[in-house]
């Protein structure tokens, strides 16, 4: 269940753009709660065999992301759920790696065939699937291309991120995909 806690409302308001502080601290800041434990998600393989209700469910009940920094490997969730799930999501990774975090710039690249493109404006802001709060990468100003995207990423379990991306476009954004990044990859 899904706890409301007005120390994140506190934690958002002041963040703004958050980078990662030399003393090691967590950067989400004071007040924000750790990943829950005992979750059945260890790894991108594990996370790409939930269908799609389990991933909006764990989604839901997990904190905001922190910032990392540099490359962090990601996968495509592709046919969440499926059998085929685990094989489809590691060929996606062909065509999108991950992505590389910059704190001090506030923004975050995508890497497509091994090469970043599409940078990205990172915040903390309000989710727009529950409106609890999360770690954006926004695209609305900094991209031609996926300038109608935003994703939203959660720390599912220690290391282990769930995005959610989002199309604009429309009178009501629309949640196009999942996808996932393991923070332990993190290579600066």
């Amino acid at each position: 269940m899904l706890r409301f806690d007005v120390r994140w409302v506190i934690v958002l308001v002041g963040m703004g753009t958050v980078g990662v502080p030399a003393n090691g601290q967590d950067p989400r800041g004071p007040g924000i709660p750790a990943p829950p434990t005992g979750l059945a998600v260890r790894s991108l393989d594990d996370l790409v065999r939930l269908d799609p209700a389990a991933l909006e469910l764990l989604y839901r009940q997990s904190p905001p992301a922190p910032i990392p920094n540099g490359k962090v490997v990601g996968r495509p969730v592709v046919m969440p759920g499926s059998v085929a799930a685990v094989p489809a999501s590691r060929a996606g990774r062909l065509v999108w790696q991950g992505k590389v975090f910059d704190p001090a710039a506030g923004i975050a690249e995508n890497r497509f065939f091994g090469v970043r493109a599409i940078k990205g404006e990172l915040y903390y802001a309000e989710s727009w699937l529950d409106g609890g709060p999360a770690l954006i990468l926004d695209y609305g100003r900094t991209s031609k291309v996926y300038g109608r995207y935003r994703d939203e990423l959660r720390e599912v379990a220690p290391g282990l991120v769930l995005g959610l991306m989002y199309d604009r476009r429309g009178p009501v954004p629309k949640r196009t995909r999942f996808f996932a990044l393991d923070y332990g990859s993190a290579s600066h």
